[in-house]
């Protein structure tokens, strides 16, 4: 630099600033200009953020095509992780961090502290869990690093609190020993540092070896605002180097010298960090220029700067809205107000999804709204465009992150349905030869026992089950799976998960914990550890186990649900970066890294009190007097720093500011800077968003809407049915679309995975009760009827495959309706000779020449000492009424009476039913009921005549499976309702009888 010359430097807001820095430095004229002839690797740059660096060298490379000969970079260095440059080449020499203790590990800090705060809290009397106590450590060591920034004297605390002031404050200020006592004392005898301290130290000793022996080569600083004070004086030493410049990100030039006084006092305007930084440098601001060949401000930013002047000077606005240039301030500016955080995201991804219609064009949403942010790139992902979200995704959202937690969720649960195939349903696990056959074992594990109300609590009760029902395979879409090869699938899974069942309900040390994680994902594998980390996330989880394992040692014990835990809360905490795209035209930015960018439209979004700018809380250990006593920043400052951040992006040359009127449902707060700019100008220009919003609530409209018609398929006649059993016949007449999905279609009910018990499961439960019952005593009666009836329930009630939540809360109910049955089968067995339960029955009808068969599966059958027979059919629901049996609605029973009639039960002789008798047991009152109908031959003879002639009609091509073709016969909904498109067309056309 001159010697007359400051290196002090500003570019205007809105203004590209990353690519303006690469354009100077890239200018030899300019660079010469004002750095002499050093070159550019000579160069050493400070920026704010990591992400800052790597755009820089972009931009830089960029800048540099078609120049002859190589390109070297300058050595870049970002200050919010300056600790990783002391070991670099160039300025920093490696004696800088060589008199500097290693700086302690997150983690390891963490787990000290969680100890620290559960032996607090054992001594206060509260009981606290290593989750919860872990949450308060992370908050400590965030409260801790902010008062290493602000470089706040520890000592002064024990003065904060008189006598006088309330006794919560005490105890807080006990509570704060761990930071001020306990901590220290710990890092001493560890020989370790904090983070922010060692940060703050490494600063000091460059600027003192600077002082000794100033570098020669160029030094910029460029991004930064100084707000933090060990920055701000890293700026101060760079300016009074050689070769030494500052670039200053906004800076205002043009407010009067009265205002800018009073922006120092003000710590919620966006000048403020700047101004105390210029004020603390000893320099005036007229001492700034503009940096060489970056464009001027704009009538925006200068609109905006006159909108967020300090409080005191709002009432000159009627005099500078004269003076203000509204159409160029406002040109290429729209405000979008969305009714709904739904539709702000959609309007938002409609504007971005239209910016690909123009080659080269880019576009960025800026916000610090995270929900915003994954809205937007999940409606973007509607037309299969992937946005560059500059803050990553959780860890736990990969499939390495997944599958870490997944394990723990199986293991905690007891191996219920769903957690168990969550896990087995990972890409990485691999139980088989190969991962389709794999996939083959899982699909008949989840057909046979995991579907329906199913309570597991280990692997065995799962292997049980599968032994339980070995019966009904094969299954027609596995044929080849075999109840033992489900067994040793499900062995292969209990071997692979032993280390971690086995530590589960024990208290245990991260050490343990580990170990069992790490066996049991190796056993799970589809491949080495290799593959695991060619997983989505793979690496960084093996990083991060590494981190936490490192530091294990010092972690407090506790069991396995309070690791599962932490283990969310860290994944959840921990990013995951994407590999950017070079050719990304699309970005989702934080506001202070967009701050430092541009795109073609830059979309502001979130823009409301509390998200943006962000809420003010003190937080809980110190109030506000205190934190200024102890010299710690005022949250207010964030404040400040948010809408220097405003001003930069929404000085971009195209712009959309934008904002939720409503949040879960309640109202909103525009942001402040919203409503100043709108009392100074007036109302903000709304065309070009309110039409993209319109666009996105116009895609999910349906302009013509032709509602369905009531299906009637008419499918060929050699599909058609030949066999149904006595119940799907009722459904064929009041129902026959329900036929053709089940028999024609063969498409399968399929119940939900680890469903709660529902009424039509206690039925089948009261149904197998009964049946035990009656197949252990067929022809007499124990002597205490209701005991055995109840023994039954218990025994089937340990059976994994019923003992759901469902049947647990129904065991009141249970009981009434056995109490019941007990005295209804001690006056019934009178007159029996034998009862029958479940017998399988069949007769053949001859319709139009060829055979029908009707098949049943009868309840219950008994034989009466008269000779005749009884049918009985057990309900929970409500029964048929009488009309609907003499009528032939309900044609179950009758024609059980007919098969008995032809002789077609299995094991039981022709003979005729005096009797068909339906047995209501609710459990409630009354808990049972009896409701006899009479039956006879001409009974009968009518209920097989009417079912041959419906079976004829349907053997008529042109006669259709209507659906619901009588509703009011209809008990239930039914699976295939979905399919008919029942609620689409009833509700225009109504269902007729």
């Amino acid at each position: 630099m001159n010697d007359s010359d400051l290196g002090l430097f500003t570019i205007a807001p809105g203004a590209p600033f990353l690519r303006c820095i690469a354009k100077g430095l890239c200018d030899g004229k300019t660079r010469y200009t004002m750095f002499g002839d050093a070159p550019l690797q000579d160069f050493t740059i400070f920026l704010p953020t990591q992400r800052a660096v790597q755009w820089l060298g972009d931009a830089i490379f960029e800048e540099s095509r078609g120049t002859a000969g190589a390109i070297f970079l300058p050595q870049l260095v970002a200050l919010g992780d300056f600790d990783a440059a002391l070991n670099d080449e160039g300025i920093f020499a490696p004696k800088h961090g060589a008199g500097l203790l290693p700086a302690i590990g997150s983690y390891h800090r963490q787990f000290f502290l969680a100890q620290a705060i559960l032996t607090w809290s054992t001594a206060q009397g509260q009981a606290m869990g290593l989750p919860q106590a872990m949450q308060v450590a992370r908050d400590l060591a965030g409260f801790l690093d902010q008062a290493q920034a602000d470089e706040v004297d520890w000592a002064g605390l024990q003065n904060l609190v008189p006598a006088e002031m309330a006794q919560n404050w005490q105890a807080t200020l006990d509570f704060l020993a761990i930071l001020t006592r306990q901590w220290p004392s710990y890092l001493q005898s560890t020989g370790l540092m904090d983070p922010v301290q060692r940060r703050n130290q490494a600063i000091d000793d460059l600027i003192n070896d600077w002082q000794k022996a100033p570098p020669q080569r160029p030094v910029l600083a460029v991004g930064s605002t100084g707000s933090v004070p060990s920055t701000a004086r890293l700026l101060a030493a760079i300016l009074r180097l050689p070769c030494g410049a500052i670039v200053l990100p906004g800076l205002d030039m043009a407010a009067p010298d009265d205002i800018w006084q009073d922006m120092i006092a003000d710590p919620t305007h966006p000048q403020t960090s700047m101004a105390r930084l210029l004020t603390g440098m000893g320099v005036m601001r007229g001492d700034v220029k503009p940096w060489p060949n970056s464009p001027v401000e704009s009538a925006r930013a200068r609109f905006l700067n006159w909108s967020l002047v300090p409080v005191a000077h709002t009432g000159d606005w009627n005099h500078l809205a004269a003076h203000i240039d509204r159409d160029a301030a406002l040109e290429d500016l729209s405000i979008l107000e969305a009714p709904d955080p739904r539709a702000e995201s959609g309007a938002i991804a409609v504007m971005m999804r239209e910016i690909l219609q123009t080659p080269n064009e880019t576009a960025a949403l800026v916000t610090s709204d995270r929900n915003l942010a994954r809205r937007v790139a999940s409606e973007l992902r509607r037309w299969g465009i992937d946005v560059d979200d500059s803050a990553g995704a959780a860890l736990r959202q990969t499939e390495a992150g997944s599958l870490l937690l997944l394990v723990l969720q199986a293991v905690l649960e007891g191996f219920k349905p769903v957690p168990l195939l969550a896990l087995l349903k990972h890409p990485w696990c691999c139980l088989a030869t190969d991962r389709p056959a794999h996939v083959q074992l899982l699909r008949a594990l989840e057909a046979l026992v995991l579907r329906g109300p199913v309570a597991y609590k280990s692997i065995d009760d799962v292997i049980r089950a599968v032994e339980g029902r070995r019966e009904e395979l094969p299954l027609k879409a596995c044929p080849a799976i075999t109840a033992v090869d489900l067994q040793d699938f499900l062995l292969v899974l209990r071997e692979a998960l032993a280390p971690l069942s086995a530590v589960h309900g024990e208290t245990i040390d991260a050490s343990r914990l580990f170990s069992a994680l790490r066996m049991s994902l190796e056993a799970l594998g589809a491949g080495s550890a290799a593959a695991f980390a060619a997983l989505q996330g793979g690496d960084e989880v093996v990083s991060f186990l590494e981190r936490i394992e490192a530091d294990a040692d010092i972690a407090p014990p506790a069991t396995l649900s309070a690791w599962a835990d932490l283990f969310d809360l860290w994944l959840d905490a921990t990013p995951f970066y994407k590999t950017t795209r070079s050719e990304a035209r699309l970005f989702i930015w934080g506001p202070l890294e967009a701050r430092l960018l541009t795109a073609d439209l830059v979309i502001l979004g979130g823009l409301n009190e509390g998200s943006w700018p962000p809420q003010v809380e003190t937080g809980p250990w110190l109030s506000r007097p205190m934190r200024t006593e102890m010299g710690m920043n005022q949250p207010e400052r964030r404040i400040g720093l948010a809408a220097h951040d405003f001003v930069q992006n929404a000085s971009a040359p195209r712009v959309v500011l934008s904002r939720a009127q409503k949040v879960d449902g309640a109202p909103t707060i525009a942001a402040r800077w919203l409503r100043r700019m709108t009392t100074l100008a007036g109302d903000l220009p709304r065309g070009f968003a309110a039409e993209r919003l319109s666009w996105w609530l116009a895609l999910d409209h349906a302009y013509e809407l032709t509602p369905a018609t009531r299906p009637n398929p008419k499918p060929a006649l050699a599909s058609r049915p030949s066999q149904l059993s006595v119940t799907r016949l009722e459904a064929l007449l009041a129902d026959p679309y329900r036929i053709y999905a089940s028999h024609i279609l063969h498409l399968r009910e399929w119940e939900d995975v680890g469903v709660p018990a529902q009424a039509r499961h206690r039925g089948t439960f009261l149904h197998d009760i009964l049946e035990t019952f009656v197949d252990r005593y067929p022809d007499h009666l124990p002597s205490d009827v209701e005991a055995n009836l109840m023994a039954i329930a218990d025994e089937m009630m340990a059976d994994p495959l019923l003992a759901s939540e469902g049947m647990a809360v129904s065991r009141a109910r249970l009981r009434a309706a056995i109490a019941w049955m007990a005295k209804y089968e001690t006056v019934r067995r009178g007159d029996l000779r034998q009862s029958y339960s479940e017998l399988t029955g069949r007769m053949q009808l001859p319709v139009a020449g060829a055979p029908f068969t009707i098949t049943a599966k009868a309840d219950r059958i008994d034989a009466l000492k008269s000779g005749a027979y009884r049918i009985l059919d057990y309900k929970t629901g409500t029964p048929p009424s009488a009309n609907d049996v003499r009528k032939l609605f309900s044609l179950q029973l009758v024609l059980e009476a007919a098969i008995l009639r032809a002789g077609g039960f299995e094991g039981l002789p022709a003979g005729t039913a005096d009797r068909l008798d339906y047995i209501r047991l609710s459990g409630g009152f009354p808990p049972g009921e009896l409701l006899p109908h009479d039956v006879d031959a001409e009974m009968i003879d009518a209920a097989l005549s009417g079912i041959a002639n419906l079976i004829e009609l349907y053997r008529n091509p042109e006669q259709g499976y209507i659906s619901q073709l009588r509703p009011k016969r209809i008990s239930f909904p039914s699976a295939y309702d979905h399919l008919a498109r029942v609620a689409e067309w009833s509700s225009q056309n109504g269902g007729e009888e």
